[in-house]
């Protein structure tokens, strides 16, 4: 039986998924240091976006018309196929076996052809149809033509035909309109960023063709957001506000860039800059990224006179190898560098570290049917990560005696979730990730349980190590544009992939509780939770108690 791409994935996906969860160890953890340079940049890591819906093309093919049964019939000695090209005579003379030696009416001589116009149909050519010319059946010959559906005229019009035309070199004049190409060709022009686009197939100029126009235009040139929330760590700034700014087509057709600044309440502060484009029109596209991030320690913390900062530059490739109106997966191979300083004025200690990476991923997303037609979406990524760290001399002089992270390092991280649609207006998310390491990390790749988007009843912070899983689930209720929900999350770390001080090396956290978001105006988004602990004891990283932990975020898009 043939099994299409998108239920591989999505069983990959949770086989894989349940796989780490066995493989992660169990046990409970040390009380945790005060944040660092590598700590925050990971805190600040954003949060792998749902797939937005893709656009509902519809390009319809020709109707299978129906012939009423009745008339005269004929015996039927022998069949011949002509038109034929993309695929062989034997598989359709196959699907007609049957009919020579039996009589039939019209209607019956047509059940025959529409056969063969469904078998093309499913092998992937949507715009084919067989048919039963007029002939005269001679000694019962009968002749079965397909028209096989070409393209007549590919052309893109509206204000950015130009630019777009070759986006569509792969559907060329006289070739079979392959429902696969087609819809790649097009899905891969609408994924431009800011791009609209609108697909319509016409009748051509000759019997058997069709013409493709494909209007684009520019749907947004720029765009931004600009939120509040208190998401962050409390020793770094819990408050924080946040812009972004992005245009699209700014230097060259379907390219991208953006700026991203962050502020918080004890004066950390984010400033990024990222271009994306593509290179040529095969869905290649490159990247680059430079993100600096300043933080001062405060609360507790304040009388260590701590401050770091942390600078990462990243460039990279992605690759679109398989894109379809179910969805698509992107394999992406990027190149990392990080600098991290920290400094301890109270103890007048200045470290520095560095590390090069070269991630290696898979991201995914899946449409389906499941669970009596209702339907979900399925989506995530897969990467792993070889890298080597590099400690300048006063953190080496520890690292050897304690966790030896430095060094070449392994790790393989997979984030994966499922948004699936239930009865009675209830929706179900949940949302799995897990990291696995070769050896003890630098706390830059570390993983983490706590915070808004981990173990949402323990504060940001809380529970990192070098290995760990989370899962995250929401029962949703939809009400217009307000929606309810309630929660459940569960998450275990292993601090030191290789313990080097005694005690107790892991920890489970779990947690409770419910929330509202909320779309106003199409343009502003609010979310507020409350999340009371479960399980796992008081936190370690946070010297408040709060029960229950309280949530609030504000955005708003232009």
């Amino acid at each position: 039986m043939h099994t299409s791409p998108r239920h591989l994935i999505i069983a990959a996906a949770l086989s894989l998924a349940a796989s780490l969860v066995v493989i992660m160890p169990t046990s409970s953890v040390r009380a945790q240091q005060a944040p660092d340079a590598g700590r925050t940049l990971q805190e600040l890591r954003p949060r792998l976006p749902q797939p937005v819906t893709p656009p509902a093309f519809k390009l319809d093919a020709p109707m299978v018309e129906s012939v009423a049964p009745g008339g005269p019939q004929v015996a039927v000695t022998s069949i011949t196929i002509d038109g034929n090209s993309a695929i062989p005579s034997e598989q359709l003379q196959a699907l007609v076996a049957d009919a020579p030696g039996r009589r039939y009416d019209l209607a019956g001589l047509k059940t025959l052809a529409d056969r063969i116009t469904d078998h093309y149909r499913r092998a992937g050519y949507p715009f084919a149809r067989a048919l039963v010319p007029a002939q005269t059946l001679d000694g019962g010959a009968l002749r079965i033509q397909v028209l096989e559906g070409r393209y007549g005229r590919v052309a893109a019009s509206g204000e950015l035909a130009g630019q777009a035309q070759p986006w569509l070199s792969a559907l060329r004049p006289g070739q079979v309109i392959g429902g696969r190409e087609l819809e790649r060709s097009i899905y891969l022009l609408s994924d431009l960023p800011g791009i609209a686009v609108d697909p319509v197939m016409g009748p051509g100029s000759a019997v058997g063709e069709g013409d493709l126009d494909v209007g684009v235009s520019m749907a947004r040139k720029w765009g931004g957001q600009a939120s509040v929330d208190n998401y962050g760590n409390r020793y770094t700034g819990a408050g924080r506000a946040g812009l972004s700014l992005w245009g699209n087509s700014l230097f060259t057709f379907g390219d991208r860039a953006t700026l991203d600044a962050l502020l918080t309440t004890e004066a950390m502060w984010l400033g990024a800059l990222g271009y994306e484009a593509p290179v040529g029109t095969s869905g290649l596209r490159f990247d680059a990224r430079f993100a600096h991030t300043r933080y001062e320690l405060g609360k507790e913390f304040s009388s260590l006179d701590a401050t770091g900062r942390a600078d990462i530059a990243a460039a990279g490739l992605s690759y679109p190898l398989w894109r379809a109106a179910w969805g698509g997966v992107t394999a992406g191979l990027q190149y990392q560098h990080k600098t991290l300083r920290d400094n301890m004025e109270v103890a007048d200690s200045h470290t520095k570290a560095s590390s090069d990476s070269v991630p290696l991923s898979l991201r995914f997303d899946a449409r389906d049917t499941l669970l009596a037609g209702l339907g979900g979406l399925t989506y995530g990524q897969l990467s792993w990560t070889p890298g080597k760290l590099h400690l300048g001399p006063t953190l080496m002089a520890v690292d050897q005696a304690t966790a030896r992270s430095n060094g070449s390092f392994h790790k393989l991280n997979l984030d994966v979730a499922r948004l699936q649609q239930l009865p009675a207006n209830l929706n179900l998310y949940a949302r799995f990730m897990a990291q696995w390491a070769n050896k003890n990390l630098h706390s830059s790749e570390s993983f983490g349980l706590g915070g808004q988007g981990g173990v949402r009843a323990y504060p940001l912070g809380e529970g990192y190590g070098d290995a760990g899983w989370l899962l995250q689930t929401e029962l949703r209720y939809p009400i217009g544009n307000v929606t309810p929900y309630g929660f459940f999350d569960l998450g275990r770390v292993k601090v030191n992939q290789d313990p080097w001080a005694p005690g107790e090396n892991t920890r489970t956290l779990s947690g409770a509780g419910f929330g509202l978001r909320a779309i106003l105006q199409k343009a502003w988004t609010v979310d507020v939770s409350l999340a009371w602990r479960t399980h796992g004891g008081k936190p370690r990283s946070d010297s408040r108690d709060a029960r229950p932990l309280a949530w609030a975020s504000l955005a708003y898009r232009f």
